[in-house]
């Protein structure tokens, strides 16, 4: 897999939570509706986007998907 060419540092919950927010409004989504192609609730959405996590990596993997991204783990910048 090739590393992305502008990838975006995530060093919490919050910048994770952040980046899902913009990536939405990017796609112009409102909340409903990407919980809805991602088949998670809301309520589940509302939490991510405030850094409030819970689930699994893969329920992560379902709404970056929809928005048209993914994860790439890379080493940590010093």
């Amino acid at each position: 897999m090739k590393a992305p060419d502008n990838p975006v540092s995530v060093l919490s919950p919050d910048d994770l939570g952040a980046e899902l927010a913009r990536l939405r409004r990017q796609a112009g989504l409102t909340q409903a509706q990407l919980a809805t192609e991602a088949g998670v609730s809301r309520k589940w959405l509302v939490d991510a986007e405030g850094g409030r996590f819970s689930g699994t990596v893969a329920r992560y993997m379902q709404v970056l998907a929809v928005l048209g991204q993914s994860f790439y783990v890379g080493e940590a910048e010093a």
